[in-house]
């Protein structure tokens, strides 16, 4: 259960793409340089949620369980994107690589899902600013 959650829970909202060319991007002003897009993948504005995809998946769904989501085993063992042995085949990716990005699928170019690298940064030069500054 808590890994089908946090499956659902971190993979299923697009929340920005880096690097973005064929885009309208913000440049944040990150240590990094990395430019965020407007919007997520799928709406037409900012303030539009966009499309929901599952982790390493480039269409979007209207069915997130085990039985529709394209990493998962005959046995809801996953077979890519996972570290532990209990639950799935290991192959240690702990990034997507741009043929699962559900960005650069739908955007192209060089664009791409962000890093939770990035995204603590995101977090850490944005809002923990907004909030203590």
């Amino acid at each position: 259960m808590k890994k089908l959650f946090y499956i659902l829970s971190c993979a299923l909202v697009v929340l920005c793409t880096a690097c973005v060319k064929s885009h309208e991007y913000v440049d944040l002003g990150l240590p990094s340089g990395i430019k965020w897009a407007t919007c997520n993948v799928g709406a037409n504005a900012p303030e539009e949620y966009g499309d929901y995809f599952a982790w390493g998946e480039t269409e979007p769904k209207s069915d997130y369980n085990w039985s529709t989501y394209k990493w998962c085993g005959s046995s809801v063992l996953e077979t890519k994107y996972y570290t532990d042995s209990e639950y799935g085949s290991v192959d240690n990716k702990t990034f997507l690589i741009l043929s699962n990005d559900a960005a650069n699928a739908n955007w192209g170019g060089d664009c791409r899902m962000p890093t939770y690298a990035e995204l603590d940064e995101l977090i850490k030069f944005t809002i923990y600013r907004l909030l203590y500054d």
